[in-house]
This record gives C-alpha cells, structure tokens and sequence, in this order.
C-alpha cells in the first residue's frame, strides 16, 4: 500500500478513543459539560428577565414558580452586602479546584460532574461581573415558607457536586 493511498479498502476507521488520548476524550467531555450548563443558565436567565418583571410571578404549580430576582450575596443569599469583587474571586477559587479536579478525574461520571460544578459556577460568575449580583428565578415554596429562589446554575452545581461525590464513592468500593 502506497502511503497516500486513501481508498475506502485501505483505511482502517478509528474509534475517537483511539485518535485521542482517554484523558484527553474525558477532558474534552468535561469542556463540553460545563459549556452545555453555562448555556443552559445564561439562555433560561435571558428568556425569564427579557419577558417578567423584577418581583412579576408566574405560578406553575401549586408548590413552583417562576419569580425573577437578584441575589447579591453568594449561596442562599448569605453575605449579602459583601463586596461583589471579594465574591467573585472566592468563586473563582472554588473554580480552580473544580478545574483541578476536573483534570484528575478518571472516570466519565467524574468529569460529566465536574464539568456541570464548572459550567454552573462559570455562568454565576458571569452574571456577578456583568450585574454585581446573580440572576435568579426559581422558587420553591411550601405555604408560606420559601427556599431561597434559585436557578438552573445553582442546579447544575449540586447535582455535579453531588454526583461527582457519587462517582468517588462508587470507584472506592
């Protein structure tokens, strides 16, 4: 066989896995984790504050709505009044680790999880530098009692931490 001969005969084809190293392939599906995640958030926030009105409620069920607000303070609304500056950095920090984490990671769920954690953090990091507060919008109540609203950022952080928990657990045993 000549070497550039190309026919269709001559050219083996190659699983992904084979052209790429395995840690290259579950990097890249971590990448491609926290992109989809960090969509997700910032299209939904989009959407939501583009058609409602800070404090304007849309009920879909009896204990979920929809009611846009802003959080000046990190998780749960605790320090609110602290420095948007000084909350940014400590979220990149916690950014660095997931990275870090990320890079070690060893299995699929590992970096499927931490890429989520990443995209999640990444699109309220987004939202604290470009607003000074982060953009929320689900509410979840019961009576009168309120979780602290939330978005779909703040889902893709702890399920991916939560799963990410789950892999490290299930790889021990």
């Amino acid at each position: 066989m000549r070497h550039n001969d190309l026919s269709q005969e001559n050219v083996k084809t190659l699983p992904i896995a084979r052209i790429v190293s395995n840690k290259t392939y579950l990097r890249l599906s971590g990448v491609v984790a926290a992109t989809l995640a960090l969509l997700v958030d910032q299209v939904s926030k989009e959407q939501i504050f583009a058609r409602l009105k800070n404090g304007e409620e849309i009920v879909l069920l009896p204990v979920l709505s929809v009611l846009p607000g802003w959080n000046e303070g990190a998780a749960f609304g605790l320090g609110k009044g602290s420095a948007p500056l000084l909350l940014v950095v400590l979220a990149l920090a916690v950014l660095a680790w997931l990275t870090v984490l990320l890079f070690r990671s060893r299995s699929r769920l590992e970096t499927a999880a931490l890429g989520c954690a990443i995209g999640g953090a990444l699109s309220n990091i987004a939202d604290r530098v470009r607003f000074g507060a982060v953009r929320d919008f689900i509410d979840v109540h019961w009576a009168t009692y309120h979780w602290p609203t939330f978005n779909p950022a703040d889902m893709f952080v702890v399920v991916g931490l939560l799963s990410f928990v789950l892999a490290d657990f299930l790889r021990s045993r």
